[in-house]
């Protein structure tokens, strides 16, 4: 049965490819030293105002939550995915340097946002490595990634650090509560700096 792709997740991968985007956009216009800084800045007041969140709600911080969020890391760690995203972002940009980190990061950023978009409305064969997962949004979250590493980094091993990505987003880490965000860009990076 085709599964509906909630309004919520729609948004939420949307921004997920648009963070990605400027952050790359952003380390290949400024120095790794002050990308870096303003990844680290970002990381602190983003800690700050998760955990003021879980206390109180703030204005406009609450609307993005609210719109962005998913409903179980509202209650327990509010921009959990988007902090995440920019501490594997940060990692990567730290031990790999511009262009890898920037193939890296649009490969979290499109690959694993193009895997929900098309697996969860259009996916019909189950992942047999994460039964939450769809083979189709795998196979077109390996395409985006490797399209769009393929700006920084050659075609080859643009593709193969796609598909170790996938590989390793196909893989359910919940139960040692190891986020995604973090592993996809990191395991990409590894791969294309023993490539390169």
């Amino acid at each position: 049965m085709k599964k509906n792709l909630e309004k919520s997740e729609l948004r939420r991968n949307i921004f997920h490819i648009l963070i990605g985007i400027i952050i790359v956009a952003f380390i290949n216009i400024y120095s790794v030293q002050l990308s870096l800084l303003v990844l680290a800045v970002i990381i602190i007041l983003g800690l700050f105002i998760s955990l003021l969140s879980k206390a109180v709600s703030v204005p406009v911080i609450s609307w993005f939550l609210e719109n962005f969020d998913r409903p179980e890391d509202i209650k327990r760690f509010p921009g959990k995915g988007a902090l995440f995203f920019f501490l594997g972002s940060a990692a990567t940009l730290y031990l790999f340097g511009i262009q890898i980190a920037s193939a890296s990061i649009l490969i979290l950023a499109i690959g694993d946002s193009l895997n929900i978009l098309v697996g969860k409305p259009f996916g019909r064969v189950t992942n047999p490595l994460n039964s939450r997962k769809m083979i189709e949004g795998s196979f077109a979250g390996f395409v985006g990634g490797f399209i769009a590493a393929s700006f920084f980094v050659p075609w080859m091993p643009a593709m193969i650090a796609a598909a170790v990505a996938m590989i390793v987003e196909m893989i359910d880490f919940k139960e040692m509560q190891v986020n995604d965000n973090i592993l996809v860009p990191l395991f990409s990076g590894l791969v294309l700096y023993l490539i390169l």
